[in-house]
């Protein structure tokens, strides 16, 4: 048994920490509840891969680990690991806090021991090289079929979330929390808003009746959305609750609207309006019902907020030529931040504050996914198929 051990550790010393990211993400507590520490080989791998900040657990009971989670001291963890022994058998589970989804389980005979660890080993290895990170949701159509996509900043991988063949899926955003997304269906007749469980892959209409809602965008408190409708003839932009009852008009208007997102603190709500033959945004302040208008000599379209500040993002096009350009409420400033001029959509700022993704028309009617880095002004190219990419949204938290 010794011998197994002390192999087992050293091949996963050797190749383990190479597939794994070097900066810790997420905190976590290990409990092992068995006699003679059975689980410690796991204990150890864990805590030296880098990827997870270890706490010291407190001092709790299985039992209140296994069945008053929500009561338990645990300081805050993401994730929990426990192991235990109930007469010959061997059990362990790893679980996430926040969500309280139980992620891994799995259960052996004691006789089983060097087989049940070296499973939890290959589980181990593939779960933490997909570590939670800032990942970018967007859109991709192509010959009939429509799906939703992570990537990640970096280009390199991309994850299918959902996929159609009767309609549109179209600008996708996430909650506050990083769980749900909404995004619309466009079925060639309406449009229609829908919510997407990112855990569980579960899909719900939000929004049903014939006319078009669209535009969809969580608020960053209270759980609500808000949406554009023509539903009541003229548009509008109604907010309802994150499961889709209590949808009433928030801002009315007698010209087009669309894009409507909240600020940071949900104090701000910025839209685009169409008035005289162009794009306008306006900007409500929730609180005193006084709206403002952003003083821009062209078309000023999807405004998007930084989550740093009280910053807009917005697609700004004069004479023919798009660029993005920020602007700030409180100074009430316009910086323009590319010159490239080719067509631009959706700019979507990084939580950090340091990218803006974005859907850019590079070449003939060919949209991609692109990030410009805002310090140094360089765009960089995420996608490169002949698929059109388009409605590109930044995660507001780490997910997997």
């Amino acid at each position: 048994m010794k011998k197994f051990l002390i192999v087992f550790l050293f091949n996963l010393f050797f190749f383990f920490p190479s597939s794994l990211p070097v900066e810790a993400s997420e905190r976590g507590l290990f409990f092992d509840f068995t006699p003679d520490k059975v689980f410690r080989p796991i204990e150890i791998i864990l805590q030296t891969s880098g990827t997870i900040e270890w706490g010291n657990p407190p001092p709790l009971s299985l039992e209140e680990l296994l069945y008053q989670p929500d009561s338990a001291p645990l300081d805050e963890a993401d994730l929990i690991f426990i192991g235990y022994q109930k007469e010959d058998l061997l059990f362990f589970q790893m679980s996430e806090l926040p969500s309280q989804q139980k992620i891994f389980s799995l259960v052996r005979k004691k006789s089983d021991q060097e087989n049940m660890i070296a499973t939890i080993q290959n589980y181990l290895q593939k779960y933490l090289s997909f570590h939670r990170e800032n990942k970018i949701i967007y859109t991709s159509q192509q010959t009939g079929k429509s799906k939703l996509e992570l990537i990640t900043p970096d280009g390199k991988k991309r994850t299918s979330l959902l996929s159609c063949t009767d309609g549109f899926l179209e600008r996708p955003r996430f909650s506050p929390d990083g769980r749900w997304c909404v995004f619309q269906k466009n079925d060639y007749h309406f449009q229609k808003i829908f919510r997407l469980d990112l855990l569980t892959n579960e899909m719900i209409p939000l929004t049903t009746g014939l006319y078009h809602d669209y535009s969809p965008s969580f608020s960053p408190v209270g759980g609500k959305i808000v949406f554009v409708s023509d539903r009541e003839g003229n548009p509008a932009i109604y907010q309802m609750n994150g499961d889709g009852s209590s949808q009433k008009p928030l801002v009315t208007a007698d010209y087009r609207l669309n894009w409507p997102a909240f600020s940071p603190d949900g104090r701000y709500l910025a839209y685009s309006e169409f008035e005289a033959g162009r794009w306008k945004i306006r900007i409500k302040d929730i609180l005193s019902e006084q709206i403002e208008t952003i003083d821009f000599q062209g078309n000023a379209r999807e405004p998007a907020f930084s989550f740093e500040d009280n910053t807009i993002i917005f697609v700004g096009e004069q004479n023919g030529t798009f660029d993005l350009y920020s602007y700030h409420i409180y100074h009430q400033t316009s910086y323009r931040l590319t010159h490239d001029n080719y067509p631009k959509e959706h700019p979507s700022p990084s939580p950090d504050g340091k990218w803006i993704a974005f859907a850019g028309q590079l070449s003939g009617n060919n949209w991609d996914i692109l990030l410009l880095e805002k310090e140094k002004g360089i765009t960089h190219r995420l996608t490169t198929s002949v698929e059109q990419e388009r409605y590109p949204s930044f995660s507001p938290v780490p997910i997997f």
